[in-house]
């Protein structure tokens, strides 16, 4: 698997907040992050980068669609944390998955690149 660690650098960060909010800008979370937007990535970074990072809570709400369910949204500055493990993570193991083990991959229809 090799021994490289995440990036925590403040330019990684900028990449995770970048390719998190596509499609997702004008939702009001995202407004409100984006207001202080140096502020917030800049404290992400650091508190990553020390250790003293600590994921926050989920909103929960119902859906009654085909049927009820309950979703947890987690706070803007966890996801970005998200992106940031999954574009890391994607690196090592897209490359080991069978071509339908994934529908959200890159090339595949859920992002359709």
């Amino acid at each position: 698997m090799g021994s490289e660690s995440i990036d925590l650098s403040l330019e990684n960060i900028w990449r995770s907040w970048r390719n998190f909010k596509k499609g997702k800008i004008s939702r009001p979370s995202c407004t409100i992050f984006k207001y202080h937007l140096e502020k917030n990535l800049y404290g992400l970074s650091r508190d990553l980068r020390l250790g003293r990072y600590q994921h926050g809570g989920y909103r929960k709400y119902i859906v009654n669609d085909k049927k009820r369910r309950e979703i947890s949204v987690a706070l803007v500055r966890d996801r970005v944390v998200h992106r940031l493990i999954y574009d890391y993570l994607v690196k090592i193991y897209d490359k080991t998955f069978i071509y339908d083990a994934w529908s959200c991959r890159q090339g595949k229809d859920c992002w359709g690149r």
